[in-house]
């Protein structure tokens, strides 16, 4: 059963590309339609009796993504692995965790403009983050001011898309954004807090499109504001290959050691987020 309209179409045979129908099924009015006009699948009608008709088929695709190698050096010399500093045990051991950290940021930065590449034995091997996989929902505001329906627009076309059970759940945006927001909330805040506080902080707004969790992230772009569905996105290391430290080749009076992981990022579903970019950053 097809829809185009307010006429209602059954279709009895398909042939290659070509559908045998019945018209105004229902007593719905036959109408000339545009050829954009939009085809919506009702249900199944069957006759009384009929034989089991041949099941709807749709061809499965899945997205991929490649693992990217992230690596740091630390290199201390001799004299500087006996000074003694004021709170710090281990030269070695503190520039490792500083090590650490930066390599952190490294993958939350490639989370925010990571594309995937396939990478050679000359060419860098590179995973691809939220730009490679979320489109579809995509909007841009061409630099014009955030608003309200902005974000509805968009939790509306995922609601459209994916329906309640797989909507996003989650509104990721650097300080800008975030300020943006706590604008549009601020007056309908509901909280408690000590009598000589001022000020609002909006972590969590509702929706008629449910709860969304509002997370402010300093590596975000400022003008980009990620809605996403947390259930769909995973980002981890491959197999044995999470961060690790080992030591190098020792080169004169220095010790090195080198610290590698190996990580990618899985997005699925790519109508169940969606993305605004283009925020104007000063209105």
């Amino acid at each position: 059963m097809l829809q185009i309209g307010d006429e209602l179409i059954r279709v009895t045979s398909l042939s290659t590309d070509t559908l045998t129908i019945t018209r105004s099924f229902g007593g719905t009015t036959a109408a000339t339609a545009a050829s954009s006009a939009a085809v919506s699948i009702v249900g199944m009608a069957l006759i009384e009796g009929a034989d089991a008709p041949d099941s709807f088929v749709m061809d499965v695709s899945t997205g991929y993504n490649y693992t990217q190698i992230f690596q740091e050096t630390v290199e201390v010399t001799g004299t500087q692995a006996q000074l003694k500093q004021y709170g710090i045990k281990s030269t070695m051991d503190y520039q490792i965790a500083k090590k650490f950290t930066e390599l952190a940021i490294q993958i939350e930065k490639t989370l925010f403009r990571g594309y995937r590449a396939a990478g050679s034995a000359t060419t860098a091997r590179g995973m691809g983050g939220l730009p490679q996989f979320i489109s579809g929902n995509s909007a841009t505001l061409s630099s014009a001011a955030l608003t309200e329906k902005d974000i509805m627009d968009r939790l509306q076309a995922i609601f459209d898309d994916v329906g309640q059970a797989h909507k996003a759940n989650l509104i990721v945006c650097n300080g800008w954004v975030k300020r943006k927001i706590a604008d549009f909330y601020a007056p309908y805040a509901r909280m408690e807090r000590e009598s000589r506080v001022g000020g609002v902080v909006i972590d969590t707004i509702d929706t008629e499109f449910g709860r969304m969790e509002v997370m402010l992230n300093t590596w975000c772009p400022a003008d980009k504001m990620w809605l996403l569905n947390t259930d769909y996105i995973e980002i981890g290391p491959m197999q044995g290959r999470a961060f690790f430290e080992e030591e190098l080749a020792k080169s004169g009076d220095t010790e090195k050691r080198q610290i590698v992981g190996e990580y990618t990022m899985k997005v699925a579903n790519d109508n169940a987020h969606a993305l605004l970019y283009g925020i104007s950053t000063s209105s």
